[in-house]
C-alpha cells in the first residue's frame, strides 16, 4: 500500500480515538469499573490460594497468578478492541450505512482496520500505560527486564491482528441475518472461555489444555501473557507464535471469501 493510500485511512483511526474521549465522564467511569474487576478477581483468587494447602496450584504461585490476572486485563485492552467489530458491522448493514461505505473508493476492510488501529492507540496511551504504572506501584507486575517482554508485545499484536481477522470474519455473517445481536453475545462466551481470560487454560485437565491451544481464541489471548509470564520455553514460543500467524491467515483468507459472497446477497434494512 503506498503512503498516499495509507493517508486516506488514517482519518478514520484519528476519528476513533476521538470518539472514546468524546465523553470524559463515561471514559473515566469506564476506567474505574475494569479497574474493580481486576481487584475483585485478586480477591477471589487470594481467598482460593489462601485456602488450599499448596503454594502452587496448577502450575501458578499466587504472585504468578496475579500477573496472570494483570497482564489477562491489559492484554484484553490490546486484542480486545477488536472484539466490538462484528457488532460494527452488524450495524452499518442493519442501518444501511454499509451502502455509503461501499461505493466509495476505499476498501471497507482497511476502514475497520484503522478504526481498530485508533482504538488500540487510544488504550495504549489512555489506558494500557497508567494501568500498567499502577500495577507496578502496588506489586501486581514487575518492571519488564527481560526478552520475554518484547516477545510479549509482538506476540500481542499478533493477537490483536488474529482477533481482528476473526472479528471481521465473523462480522459478515450479519450480512445473512437480520437479528446479529444473540449471535455475537453467544460468541463473545466463547471467546473469553476458550482464550483463557475467564480461567486459565492449564486449569483444564491436560489432554483439553492441548486441544484448546490449537484454537485461534488462545492465540488471541493466552498465547502473549503466558510468553510474558516465561511459562513456554524457546521452541514452544516459536510454536507459539507460528500459530498465531497462521490463524491470522486463515481468518484472512476465509474473511476475504466470504467477503466476496456477502456483498452479493447484501439487503439493506434501513438507511
Amino acid at each position: 500500500m503506498r503512503i498516499n493510500r495509507i493517508k486516506c485511512y488514517t482519518p478514520f483511526a484519528l476519528n476513533t480515538i476521538k470518539r472514546s474521549m468524546a465523553y470524559r465522564g463515561a471514559f473515566f467511569i469506564t476506567l474505574l469499573s475494569r479497574l474493580f474487576t481486576v481487584f475483585v478477581i485478586y480477591f477471589l483468587w487470594k481467598a482460593i490460594y489462601g485456602s488450599s494447602v499448596n503454594s502452587i496450584i496448577r502450575g501458578f504461585s499466587f504472585t504468578e497468578m496475579t500477573a496472570y490476572i494483570t497482564m489477562n486485563f491489559l492484554t484484553g485492552l490490546i486484542t480486545g478492541i477488536t472484539g466490538s467489530l462484528a457488532m460494527n458491522i452488524a450495524f452499518d448493514v442493519s442501518d444501511g450505512s454499509i451502502a455509503i461505505q461501499l461505493v466509495r473508493p476505499i476498501s471497507y476492510r482497511i476502514i475497520k482496520f484503522f478504526e481498530s488501529l485508533g482504538g488500540l492507540c487510544g488504550n495504549v496511551f489512555f489506558q494500557i500505560i497508567p494501568f500498567f504504572i499502577i500495577f507496578m506501584v502496588i506489586g501486581f507486575v514487575k518492571i519488564p527486564m527481560s526478552f520475554n517482554f518484547v516477545l510479549y508485545l509482538f506476540s500481542a499484536f499478533l493477537g490483536f491482528l488474529c482477533m481482528f481477522c476473526f472479528g471481521f470474519f465473523f462480522g459478515l455473517f450479519s450480512f445473512y441475518t437480520t437479528y446479529f445481536f444473540g449471535f455475537s453475545m453467544a460468541m463473545s462466551v466463547i471467546v473469553q472461555f476458550f482464550s483463557g481470560s475467564l480461567i486459565p487454560l492449564t486449569f483444564f485437565p491436560e489432554y483439553l489444555e492441548k486441544i484448546f491451544r490449537l484454537f485461534p481464541f488462545a492465540s488471541m489471548n493466552y498465547t502473549p501473557i503466558m510468553i510474558y509470564l516465561g511459562k513456554l520455553n524457546g521452541k514452544e514460543v516459536v510454536y507459539a507464535l507460528m500459530l498465531q500467524i497462521v490463524w491470522i491467515l486463515l481468518f484472512y483468507l476465509a474473511g476475504k471469501l466470504l467477503w466476496s459472497s456477502a456483498i452479493k446477497r447484501l439487503t439493506i434494512l434501513g438507511g
